[in-house]
């Protein structure tokens, strides 16, 4: 599929992410350490870096969503140092600076 030349509703995208999704789950016990977000399209894409409580681990990840539908965990990785997991929060941050929507759906698709 060609996102950024055709005009597509991020729903379309989301819904075809929901498929590809990590198999980690993210934890339910954790708090926001660094979050970003950015519009994208009709909606939003973010990445998130969660402080684990009960054993000092870091978990980034990002989602897409919209009003209606959201597809997350993408990418979900866990690291032991904070410093690690801002390197990937960094490296999200990069793709999502280069303007370029179809770079942003090829990250999430590599879930």
């Amino acid at each position: 599929m060609i996102y950024w030349g055709d005009i597509m509703e991020i729903g379309e995208i989301i819904k075809d992410l929901k498929s590809d999704l990590s198999t980690n789950i993210k934890s339910n016990d954790s708090i926001v350490y660094k979050s970003f977000q950015v519009r994208i399209l009709d909606g939003y894409f973010g990445t998130v870096i969660n402080q684990i409580k009960d054993n000092n681990e870091y978990e980034v990840y990002s989602y897409l969503k919209n009003k209606y539908d959201i597809a997350s965990p993408l990418n979900l990785k866990r690291f032991n140092d904070v410093d690690k997991a801002t390197g990937y929060f960094n490296e999200i941050l990069d793709i999502v600076n280069n303007d370029n929507i179809n770079n942003v759906i090829d990250f999430c698709k590599k879930t």
